[in-house]
């Protein structure tokens, strides 16, 4: 098996078991999880599962409201950084709106005010 050879005696069996498992779709995962055999036995069992069931249903299709939900994930960030760029430059504004301020009043506390 090639995992096993690439990890050569480096790695015990269960972790070996556990990184073939998680490579696995999870349908597959649940179904093979529950046997405690040789990681061989695993990967033939693995592939007759295959043989039944098709590869077709391997792959899942992205749920289109989980497209949706990514769509207004993205529009609600843009929105955010542009809220915050706005609130940024909003506050500068008023930062030199207060000086200019401040500074007339220094000007009008000395004798004569305008």
């Amino acid at each position: 098996m090639e995992m096993r050879s690439k990890a050569e005696s480096r790695m015990s069996e269960e972790l070996l078991k556990s990184l073939f498992l998680q490579r696995l779709p999870t349908h597959m995962q649940g179904i093979l999880s529950i046997w405690n055999d040789q990681l061989e036995e695993l990967t033939e069992m693995a592939d007759d599962i295959i043989a039944a069931v098709g590869h077709t249903s391997l792959i899942h299709p992205m749920d289109t409201e989980n497209q949706d939900l990514k769509t207004m994930l993205v529009d609600i960030s843009s929105h955010w950084s542009r809220l915050v760029k706005r609130k940024r430059s909003n506050s500068h504004g008023q930062e030199r709106r207060f000086r200019r301020l401040s500074a007339r009043k220094k000007s009008c506390n000395q004798e004569h005010c305008w």
